[in-house]
């Protein structure tokens, strides 16, 4: 059976400077500091609602808030939020490195991201 998110996506889209980067922006254009606990906003794929039901249980026992599971024509999307966590890049890499490996194992992709700063 195909695979939804492949391993040749995975090698290409897995991107730990574009973390980086996007903290680094903040840093200098928000009032976002490395000290700074913020929660993350993020979104996740698959093609099937089964593998995101497996996703959603991992993510639960990693303190993540579920807000939603849809089914939709082409696919399926699970919206969640993170715990708060230090804006450090090491703590961002970390989170986003994890978060995309364990999706990978779930034939999920992570499809988005963004810092909720207060």
């Amino acid at each position: 059976m195909a695979r939804y998110f492949t391993e040749q996506e995975f090698k290409d889209d897995f991107d730990l400077q574009r973390v980086e980067t996007v903290l680094n922006q903040l840093y200098k254009e928000e009032d976002l500091l490395p000290n700074s606990m913020c929660s993350i906003e993020f979104f996740i794929m698959s093609d099937k609602l089964t593998k995101l039901e497996q996703m959603e249980e991992l993510l639960e026992e990693m303190g993540a808030d579920i807000d939603s599971i849809e089914k939709y024509e082409d696919g399926c999307e699970l919206i969640a939020m993170s715990q708060p966590m230090l804006m450090q890049v090491s703590v961002v890499k970390d989170w986003y490195s994890n978060l995309w490996k364990e999706g990978y194992k779930l034939d999920c992709k992570l499809d988005g991201w963004h810092i909720l700063a207060d």
